[in-house]
C-alpha cells in the first residue's frame, strides 16, 4: 500500500496539527556566548514596526505560460505596488524597477525588459509563454540592470518545477536580498543548490506575496540589529548568552540554523 502524497512527491505537502499551539517564546543557548530567541510577533511592540522608506527595489517578473494561471495575481501584485507609492518614482517613500523576462534564453535574441516607470506596466498585455528558470531570469536581469544599486530583489514566479531545474553554474551573483515570491500560495518542493545558496547569501527569503516581503523587511528594520530574521509569526534574534548550553528542548536545530545564515 503506499501512503497517501508518497506516490509522486517526496514529501507531504503539509501535515495536520492535532493541538492547537500558542505561539511562545523560544530561547536557547548555543554555547560561547551565543543566545538565539524566537519571539511570537503578536507579543512585540506593534507601534514599534513602521513602514519602510527610501528604499529601491527591483521586481523580475517570470513570463513563463504557467504564470498565466496567476495573471489575476500578478495584476494584483502591481495594483498594491502602485498604491503604496512604488511607481511614482520618487525615493522619499519607496521605488521600484520592473525587469520583465523571455523565455528565450540567449543573450542576442531574448526580449527581456526593463521599465523604470512600472505605472507604465499594463499585465492585461503582457503574453506568458515558453519556460525559464530562476537562474536564467537573474541572468537576465543582471544584463538590464546596469549600475543600478537595489536594496532588494523581488522575483515574482509561481510554483515553478524543481524538476526541470538546472544546477546551472553561471548564475548571477546578486548584490541585494534575493526573494522569491511564489504566487498561487504554492511553495516549490525544493530549490537547486545555487539557488537557495543566493537566497541565503544574500539575506533574502521566500514568501507568497510582495506584501509578505516588505512587512518582513521593516519589521526586521524596525526591531533592530540583533534581529536575524522575520517568518512566520515570528521575529529571531540574535544576541549574547552564558557560555554554557541550555538543557535540550528540541529547538536547539532550528537556533543553530538561525546563527550559521
Amino acid at each position: 500500500m503506499v501512503k497517501r502524497g508518497f506516490s509522486d512527491k517526496w514529501l507531504e505537502a503539509y501535515l495536520p496539527a492535532y493541538q492547537a499551539q500558542q505561539p511562545m517564546v523560544h530561547q536557547v543557548n548555543l554555547g560561547d556566548g551565543y543566545r538565539i530567541s524566537a519571539k511570537p510577533l503578536d507579543l512585540l511592540d506593534k507601534s514599534a514596526m513602521g513602514n519602510i522608506e527610501g528604499k529601491r527595489f527591483a521586481v523580475i517578473l517570470d513570463s513563463s505560460r504557467s504564470m498565466a494561471a496567476q495573471a489575476s495575481q500578478v495584476k494584483e501584485t502591481f495594483t498594491w505596488l502602485q498604491q503604496q507609492g512604488f511607481a511614482d518614482q520618487s525615493l522619499t517613500n519607496n521605488d521600484a524597477d520592473l525587469y520583465i523576462t523571455d523565455a528565450i534564453d540567449n543573450k542576442i535574441d531574448h526580449q527581456a525588459k526593463r521599465i523604470d516607470d512600472i505605472s507604465d506596466f499594463n499585465p492585461a498585455q503582457i503574453t506568458f509563454y515558453g519556460s525559464i528558470q530562476p537562474e536564467q531570469m537573474l541572468q537576465q536581469f543582471e544584463q538590464l540592470r546596469g549600475n543600478t544599486p537595489y536594496d532588494g530583489i523581488l522575483l515574482v514566479t509561481d510554483q515553478g518545477s524543481y524538476e526541470l531545474s538546472e544546477d546551472n553554474k553561471n548564475v548571477a551573483v546578486v548584490a541585494a536580498p534575493l526573494w522569491m515570491v511564489h504566487l498561487g500560495n504554492q511553495l516549490p518542493s525544493a530549490y537547486n543548490d545555487r539557488i537557495l545558496k543566493l537566497i541565503q547569501n544574500s539575506g533574502g527569503g521566500v514568501s507568497s506575496d510582495i506584501q509578505g516581503v516588505i512587512q518582513r523587511i521593516a519589521t526586521q528594520e524596525a526591531l533592530g540589529s540583533s534581529v536575524v530574521s522575520v517568518a512566520d509569526g515570528y521575529a529571531w534574534f540574535m544576541e549574547s548568552g552564558t557560555a554554557e548550553s541550555t538543557t535540550e528542548t528540541g529547538f536547539e536545530p532550528l537556533a543553530a540554523r538561525q546563527l550559521i545564515l
